[in-house]
């Protein structure tokens, strides 16, 4: 835990390896880039697939609701966040909210912003970069690999609750030259600001490297 407060505390973005996600990533792509041709879609959209208040993707996507990966996405970020929590010695939110989202950039990418979340983990397309972080001197920008298919990141909420230590960095997406990049973000938001109950069921497992 006190290794991953590290890496948020400089840069406030990593990437994970050892996790039980890569097994559904191949099929995740796979249907989001069949229901885009279907549906006809020419244009950069952003929409909800699941969160913890609607289980329903939107009426053009073919495949069945993404559940499988959603439930691991949702153990991973719970003991990536819990550990976070842990390691600042603060308690931890009991009931935090998890909204997936498809993201799809063609011809407009996203301007740069930061997330306002707790943390945030992007599944990213394997088939096109587009992911930018600003640099550590705040003048360039750091293009982030596909090669490095899930990324972490650290939200707004969390730099709040840790007084600044941890870092919500500004980052974009740049859209491809040709072509439509597809990225799925979790984004997991507080419950409340925030009354959270200390639970150490869970121990971090995970390996995670600094970009």
């Amino acid at each position: 835990a006190n290794f991953i407060l590290e890496q948020c505390s400089q840069t406030g973005f990593f990437v994970l390896v050892n996790h039980p996600l890569s097994s559904h990533i191949p099929g995740l792509f796979s249907a989001a880039r069949s229901s885009l041709i279907s549906s006809g879609s020419h244009s950069s959209k952003k929409v909800s697939l699941l969160s913890s208040s609607s289980s329903s993707p939107p009426a053009w996507w073919l495949s069945s609701p993404p559940q499988e990966y959603y439930d691991s996405c949702k153990i991973v970020g719970s003991r990536l966040l819990n550990a976070i929590f842990d390691a600042l010695e603060i308690r931890r939110d009991p009931e935090p909210i998890f909204n997936l989202r498809m993201m799809c950039y063609k011809d407009v990418g996203l301007e740069e912003h930061t997330d306002k979340d707790w943390l945030t983990i992007l599944l990213q397309d394997p088939c096109f970069d587009g992911l930018e972080v600003e640099g550590r001197d705040s003048s360039n920008w750091v293009r982030v690999p596909c090669s490095d298919p899930v990324i972490v990141n650290i939200g707004d909420a969390l730099q709040a609750v840790s007084g600044g230590r941890l870092k919500s960095k500004i980052h974009r997406a740049v859209a491809p030259a040709d072509g439509m990049r597809v990225s799925f973000p979790m984004f997991i938001e507080p419950s409340s600001w925030p009354e959270a109950v200390i639970d150490t069921q869970f121990a971090t497992t995970f390996i995670i490297r600094e970009l």
